[in-house]
């Protein structure tokens, strides 16, 4: 840098200046520094101002509320969809307390000392949020501390959510819910009911079809007899199904869990089979070794499961085979699994159909309802009693050609302890009854009818009497072995007698007297009533009449 100036004029007629010169290279690059820094900084405020757009459109496009929460407890930074949630303007929030917006929340982190505390660094609950106008509405908040801020001071973060639409929904659905057990309850009440009252009836069909097999007939008439048992056993084996249904679905199926053998159950169900097999079919076993051993599991269950398939099979084949075969499937979760397979050479099912079948009430094809009747009940029982037992229930078919139905178990070789096999009761020999006293309550004059007819050759001793307070006042005046009580009666019950009996026995110092109730009530929950009511046994209709001697026999025969 340089300047010049005159300084006048000397002798001679010359002209001076001063001339001066400067070195400020220092200077300039300083102000080079300078601008460059600047360009630095406003390019530096340029991606600040767009983050904080970025960050702005990030927190006004979300979905849910979003608060900063100082240590003050004042909001200090919100985002649009927590100012529309809480009805306010643009920034309307912002100083707001937390307080005023959601009261639990400042209430959960403010301590008692009246600082907001950082122990609760990430929480989530449910709570009220109160709107500018002074409406409350549900929300979900989740909070969670920041890094802390200048002078070390905490901020919380609060993403909170309207969750009005949601709780409407819960409501809704547990109020569906609700009406859908109380429809499921009206069901099963109805369902019992009608058991009941079909029972009741059935007891003396069955029974006298029973009665009319000791008598003498010719082919012709025990043929019509015979007629008679299937149909009453194909009606209570209809009423049985539609309770295991409703129980079911209803989460009220139980199983049991004891000792049973495969073997056996197979030959009894396939004999039973045998023994009313009209048709042109061969009923065949195939058993893998191994079988023959106790395994743990539902016998009744699987029973019932077996009986359903063999009888379906023999339903829909009118000439060939129905096999039942036997054997092992390798072990699962370290389990032993059992494959027992129904096959026949039947009609077949529609590899569209396939899955229908399983589907309550509902048959391959509705023509086959017609022509082999039947409800559409049993394999939907099977294949729901199956997974029940923690296994499956599938089939292969093939129209024309017949069909297989496999059943996989896992089945436990039992431990060390008895079984429980599936063997015919004993018969009471003639005369084993002779002289038993038995009290009969029963208001059905058919069952009254019946159940002498069952007791006429066994020399019991019979007093009937027709409802319960009668039998309460025949337990208190006369001595009787055994007595067989009817729960459903006017004036008194069989359970109200039944306690009044042993109330009358305790006070007396008296021995009790066993109590077989007779019941058309055959769910699990009747059984465990009439027991705790003070009954010894449980015996539902339609009563069978070996049936019937053998409990006489196991109660009466210590007298």
């Amino acid at each position: 840098s340089k300047s010049i100036r005159p300084v006048g004029v000397e002798d001679g007629g010359y002209s001076y200046c001063l001339v001066q010169v400067q070195d400020i290279s220092s200077s300039v690059s300083r102000e080079r520094q300078l601008r460059r820094q600047a360009r630095e900084l406003k390019g530096l405020a340029d991606r600040i101002r767009d983050d904080e757009a970025f960050l702005r459109a990030i927190l006004d496009n979300a979905l849910d509320g979003v608060a900063v929460i100082s240590d003050l407890g004042e909001v200090s930074v919100t985002n649009r969809a927590l100012e529309s949630m809480f009805g306010a303007d643009a920034g309307g929030l912002v100083g707001q307390g937390a307080g005023a917006l959601i009261p639990e929340l400042e209430r959960l982190l403010r301590s008692e000392e009246g600082h907001f505390r950082a122990s609760r660094m990430r929480f989530r609950m449910e709570s009220m949020g109160v709107r500018r106008d002074g409406s409350a509405f549900p929300v979900e908040v989740a909070v969670s501390e920041m890094e802390r801020g200048e002078g070390g001071h905490p901020l919380f973060v609060a993403m909170v959510r309207d969750v009005t639409l949601r709780k409407r929904v819960e409501e809704e659905l547990a109020q569906a819910r609700d009406l859908a057990q109380s429809a499921n309850q009206a069901k099963s009440r109805f369902l019992a009911h009608m058991s009941h009252e079909m029972r009741t009836p059935m007891t003396a069909i069955a029974g006298m079809a029973d009665l009319l097999t000791d008598t003498p007939l010719d082919l012709r008439q025990r043929e019509f007899v015979q007629v008679l048992q299937r149909n009453s056993e194909g009606l209570l084996s209809l009423i049985n199904d539609l309770l295991d249904i409703s129980k079911v679905e209803a989460g009220r199926m139980e199983l049991e869990r004891t000792a049973l053998r495969l073997d056996e159950l197979v030959h009894h169900v396939v004999e039973d089979f045998r023994s009313r097999n009209r048709k042109n079919v061969a009923l065949e076993i195939h058993l893998t070794p191994g079988m023959a051993m106790e395994r743990e599991g539902d016998p009744t269950r699987l029973r019932q499961v077996l009986v359903n398939l063999v009888g379906n099979a023999l339903k829909f084949t009118e000439r060939g085979v129905v096999a039942v075969e036997v054997r092992p499937e390798a072990e699962r979760d370290g389990a032993p699994w059992v494959r027992i397979s129904v096959r026949d050479t039947g009609i077949g099912i529609p590899g569209e159909k396939i899955e229908e079948i399983f589907d309550t009430f509902t048959q391959a094809d509705s023509s086959t309802s017609r022509k082999y009747g039947g409800s559409g009940l049993g394999l939907a029982i099977s294949r729901q009693l199956t997974r029940l037992m923690g296994g499956s229930l599938r089939v292969e078919s093939e129209v024309g050609k017949g069909s297989v139905f496999h059943v996989l178990l896992p089945l436990r070789l039992a431990g060390p302890g008895g079984s429980r096999r599936l063997e015919k009761r004993a018969e009471q020999s003639p005369g084993a009854l002779q002289g038993l006293r038995v009290l009969l309550a029963e208001d059905a004059e058919d069952n009254i009818f019946l159940i002498k007819a069952f007791l006429a050759r066994t020399g019991c001793e019979l007093t009937c009497v027709g409802n319960g307070r009668q039998a309460l006042e025949k337990a208190r005046g006369g001595e009787f072995d055994l007595i067989l009580m009817d729960i459903q009666m006017p004036e008194m019950d069989g359970l109200a007698a039944t306690q009044s009996i042993r109330a009358w026995e305790y006070a007396e110092g008296r021995l009790p007297t066993p109590i077989i109730a007779l019941t058309a009530y055959a769910l699990k929950e009747d059984k465990e009533r009439v027991l705790a009511a003070g009954c010894d046994y449980h015996l539902p209709k339609p009563l069978k009449k070996a049936e019937l001697l053998e409990v006489l026999g196991r109660f009466g025969g210590d007298r």
